[in-house]
Parts: C-alpha cells; sequence; structure tokens
C-alpha cells in the first residue's frame, strides 16, 4: 500500500513537463520524407505537371483559394480568445498587454475571413462577412470549450505557440518569395514575354523587366506556396484535445503531462497533412503554384509545427526547473 501510495503522491506534486513535439518521431520523419520526394519529382517535372492540371475556371480551385487559408484565419480568432481568457489577472499591466494581442488577433482573423474569399472567388462582400462571423462564434465557442479545464500557463502557451507559428511561417515565406521573382505558371500561359524558370534559379531580372511594362508584381510569387504554409497550420490545432484534456494539470504515472494522454492529436496531424495538399493540388490547378513551391511552402510551415510548439514548452520546463532549484536552494 505505502509504494502505491508514495507513486500517487509523486504523481499528484510532481511539475508537469512537456514530453516533446507535437509529432511522433515517426510521422515527422515519414513527412520529411515524403517532402523530399515530391521536391525531387518537382525539380524535373515541375513545368509538365502544371501545364497537365491546369484549369483556371476550376470551382475547386476557387473555394480552395478563398478558404484554403481558414485554419490560419480561424486559428487567429481562437489564439486571440484564448489570450483573453488566459490573460493575467495577478498584474494588470500583463493583463492589457495579453488582453490588446487578443484582440488584434481576433481583428486580423476576422479580417483574413471576411477578405481572402471575395478576392479569390466572385463572392459578394455581405455574405462573405456573414460567413466569417459564423466561423468566428464557432472558434470562439471552440476556445472556451477546450480551456475549461486547462491552466491559465497552458491556455497563454498555446496562444502564444498559434501566434508565433501563424506569423513565422509568413514571414519566411515572404522573405523567400519577394526577392526570389519567380514567375507563376498562369502568367507563362497567357504572357508570351514571360518564360518557366526552374525553382532553384531566382527570376528577378525577368520580373524586373515585366512590371516594368506593367505586369503586376503579384504575378512572381510563385515560390514558395503561402496558402499551403497557412493550410499546415490545422496540424497544430492537434494541441486543442491536449488542452482540453486538462494540458499540463494532468499527468501520468511520472508526473508528466505527456500528449500521449490524447491519442486524437495524430489524427489532427494527418488530417492536416491531407488538408495542407489538398490546398496545395488547388494551387497547382489554378496556375498559381509549381510542384515546388507548394512543397516548399509546406515545408515551411511544417517546420514550424515541428520545432515552435516543442521550444515554448521546453523554455518553459528550463524555467520551472531553475524557479525550483532556486527555492531548494535558499529553503
Amino acid at each position: 500500500m505505502e509504494p502505491t501510495a508514495q507513486k500517487a503522491k509523486k504523481t499528484d506534486s510532481a511539475n508537469p513537463k512537456w514530453q516533446g513535439m507535437l509529432l511522433r518521431r515517426g510521422d515527422a520523419i515519414a513527412i520529411v520524407v515524403i517532402l523530399a520526394a515530391l521536391m525531387v519529382v518537382g525539380t524535373f517535372l515541375d513545368y509538365s505537371l502544371d501545364a497537365a492540371l491546369y484549369h483556371p475556371g476550376s470551382r475547386l480551385g476557387l473555394v480552395l483559394a478563398g478558404y484554403g487559408q481558414l485554419p490560419s484565419s480561424a486559428g487567429a480568432v481562437m489564439a486571440g480568445t484564448l489570450f483573453l481568457i488566459g490573460r493575467s489577472r495577478k498584474n494588470r499591466a500583463v493583463g492589457i498587454l495579453e488582453c490588446l494581442i487578443g484582440l488584434v488577433m481576433i481583428a486580423v482573423g476576422v479580417y483574413m475571413l471576411c477578405e481572402n474569399p471575395v478576392e479569390y472567388m466572385e463572392m459578394r462582400l455581405a455574405l462573405s462577412c456573414v460567413i466569417a462571423v459564423v466561423i468566428t462564434v464557432l472558434m470562439i465557442a471552440l476556445a472556451v470549450f477546450v480551456s475549461r479545464k486547462a491552466g491559465q500557463e497552458d491556455i497563454l502557451l498555446v496562444a502564444f505557440v498559434f501566434l508565433l507559428t501563424i506569423v513565422l511561417q509568413m514571414v519566411i515565406i515572404n522573405i523567400i518569395k519577394v526577392p526570389w521573382g519567380r514567375p507563376r505558371m498562369r502568367l507563362i500561359e497567357t504572357d508570351a514575354r514571360a518564360y518557366f524558370m526552374p525553382w532553384y534559379h531566382a527570376g528577378a531580372a525577368l520580373k524586373n523587366a515585366l512590371v516594368a511594362v506593367g505586369v503586376e508584381a503579384e504575378e512572381f510569387k510563385s515560390f514558395p506556396s503561402g496558402h499551403t504554409g497557412h493550410a499546415v497550420i490545422l496540424m497544430l490545432y492537434g494541441l486543442l484535445p491536449w488542452l482540453r484534456s486538462g494540458g499540463g494539470l494532468r499527468t501520468d504515472a511520472k508526473g508528466v503531462g505527456a500528449m500521449s494522454f490524447v491519442p486524437s492529436i495524430r489524427l489532427f496531424i494527418w488530417i492536416g497533412f491531407v488538408w495542407g495538399w489538398l490546398v496545395a493540388f488547388s494551387r497547382m490547378i489554378m496556375g498559381a503554384h509549381f510542384l515546388t513551391d507548394t512543397t516548399i511552402g509546406f515545408a515551411v510551415s511544417f517546420l514550424c509545427v515541428l520545432f515552435i510548439p516543442a521550444l515554448v514548452f521546453w523554455i518553459r520546463q528550463y524555467g520551472q526547473e531553475r524557479a525550483e532549484n532556486s527555492r531548494k536552494s535558499h529553503s
């Protein structure tokens, strides 16, 4: 009886720890291998694949152009709500800052939900805004639902992970695509002055020449795919079942707040993988991107999803351990 009681006491009193990355090692390796294989295929077959798929009037392509970035925009609303829910009640200044971050994230998410469909589809702004309001309400409700059993620190950390991942993948992709200047397939098909360039050749010279005579700079943002990067954010929703289960408040026999408590996390990872490639396929159909563009866009966002949660929670664990050691040394 005594060992059992000691074990239970250890479980209750131990500091919850982050078990590791959001993805299982085998899943991460499998996805990396798939991306590497697709990159090789795209390097040799980029143009021929897009030429075969190119269908700018595709209804599927138009719908996914408008809503393919939904995981990122809706995720911003959800994470913004988590910032409001988990705001500090002890430090007023910190609490106000967290509220401001949350409100900005919600505003940006709602704007994207309203604007993206109108930009890519023949849809009235009023209808797009109505749909955006419905999605916003659902995401706010989701944030409230998943955070009911979780501690304030876990709520804020999940919100911060969403913020950092969404922003970082977007920044990295645009840092690459704006100066790289690769022409889109739709420009190559409709303008005889444009021509295909492999992904490893920057198109700045062609871009400068054609923009100078009136071609939009937007047509030289093929590499990498931003839509695909935003779509892959759906993998990050695997944090929500963990938060719903109590997050770090729920521990196993070793006192570890383990992701393995929540089998549905793996389901989110692979649903996000499928959604990411569905959006990638639609971007190729529309002539907006080549296979290598979507692969790199996927890879950038995937690496952010893979490493940012682990890094953020490792920093928390390290801080907890230092605080605990400091407390012990002064006791």
